[in-house]
């Protein structure tokens, strides 16, 4: 990652975060949402911008920034680094829809935040006279009540299905959506990734985006928005960037699992544990995996970005590895994780132990699908054996 006075600051404001973010872990689990005051004090020191284009205020860094800037901050809350990391990757996002959907946006209010979520089954549209009338239902929309706006994907239905056209995202005001209030969850407890439901809502033509458009390098938004960041296919590198929450949840937990175990004595012979050596082996495995899950995340997403820069698109084969890779990464800090959980003793089954949240939270991001190893691992082995990729999206 290139080194400069802005990225240097923001990744010393988020470090200096991490104490707070801590401190506040158990009133953002019970509140289920990014507090307030988390959100002012993101809002204050410019991260929601981190990704935002140039054009409307924002900072536009790329998703390595991304990578370590929620490294950094889920070390203290990763329900917050969670927000932090949808908020910020989908400013990049609208950066691919037409010009006059970011006017709507950020020409009113350049601090205006965009939830989403990207599930196509979950809605559907119709063509209309100036666009589109949409209904449905989309789950997980994380920092819902910290957002202005929402990015959900649907269906066309009157439409032919092989058309390119037929799976649409579609930006819509929080006024054109009800929040539906169900985010009671095991893991990651302050995101407020609330259901969202839509009633028969016109939107217009220039606030919805094909979703071909994602990923061929030449989005609407890219006449305005010319930097390599916004002609990277969306859901290959997205998902990769935002894994920087479970590296940051796996460094937090082997850290606090190193600070406890240096005063922590048996609960039984009232001695010193440091000198157990399966805790040492743990403490040596766990570290590893987390160091290799780091660079597996970053490699990647250097390559993706070195590929954007150079006018190009990555090919299918480098997509399919980079799911692959990602969904590999979480799954070791997972196990990273786990390992240190089941060391740690009794005393870790109480939620006010602090490892009982990186174990809750790391689950809940192990549990989406971007992370699951059979789904992307099915995606990669179906490609390298040749067989039939209908319905596949790279």
């Amino acid at each position: 990652m290139k080194s400069d006075e802005n990225n240097d600051q923001l990744l010393v404001e988020a470090k200096l975060l991490v104490p707070y973010l801590a401190d506040l872990y158990f009133k953002t689990e019970k509140s289920r949402k990014m507090l307030s005051e988390v959100e002012k004090s993101f809002r204050d020191k410019g991260f929601f911008k981190l990704m935002q284009p140039k054009h409307y205020g924002g900072f536009e860094k790329n998703h390595l920034m991304l990578i370590e800037m929620a490294a950094l901050l889920a070390q203290g809350c990763p329900s917050s680094a969670w927000v932090f990391s949808n908020l910020a990757i989908h400013s990049s996002m609208l950066g691919y829809f037409d010009k006059q959907a970011q006017d709507d946006v950020w020409g009113i209010n350049p601090n205006n935040l965009i939830c989403m979520s990207v599930v196509y089954s979950a809605g559907k549209a119709k063509i209309v006279d100036g666009g589109y009338v949409l209904f449905g239902e989309w789950p997980f929309c994380s920092g819902i009540d910290n957002s202005q706006w929402n990015i959900v994907a649907a269906e066309v239905i009157n439409t032919d299905h092989n058309n390119a056209n037929g799976r649409r995202l579609f930006l819509l005001p929080q006024n054109d959506y009800k929040i539906i209030d169900n985010w009671d969850s095991f893991g990651l407890s302050g995101t407020g990734s609330h259901n969202v439901k839509v009633d028969n809502v016109f939107v217009p033509k220039h606030r919805s985006l094909a979703e071909i458009d994602t990923r061929n390098g030449a989005a609407p938004g890219t006449s305005l928005n010319t930097s390599p960041l916004f002609r990277l296919p969306m859901q290959a590198i997205s998902s990769t960037a935002m894994a920087g929450v479970s590296l940051g949840t796996a460094i937090g937990a082997l850290n606090y699992f190193i600070e406890v175990t240096k005063k922590r004595v048996s609960t039984y012979s009232g001695e010193s544990v440091t000198d157990l050596q399966n805790l040492q082996i743990h403490i040596s495995n766990s570290s590893a995996k987390i160091d290799t899950a780091g660079l597996v995340l970053r490699t990647n997403t250097n390559e993706a970005l070195t590929i954007a820069e150079s006018g190009y698109l990555p090919s299918e084969s480098l997509k399919v590895k980079w799911r692959r890779d990602c969904a590999f990464a979480v799954r070791l800090c997972n196990d990273a994780i786990t390992t240190l959980f089941e060391a740690s003793g009794g005393s870790a089954l109480f939620n006010k132990n602090l490892m009982s949240r990186y174990f809750r939270d790391i689950k809940a991001i192990s549990s989406h699908i971007a992370y699951n190893t059979d789904v992307s691992g099915i995606t990669y082995g179906r490609y390298r054996l040749g067989l039939d990729k209908n319905g596949m999206d790279y």
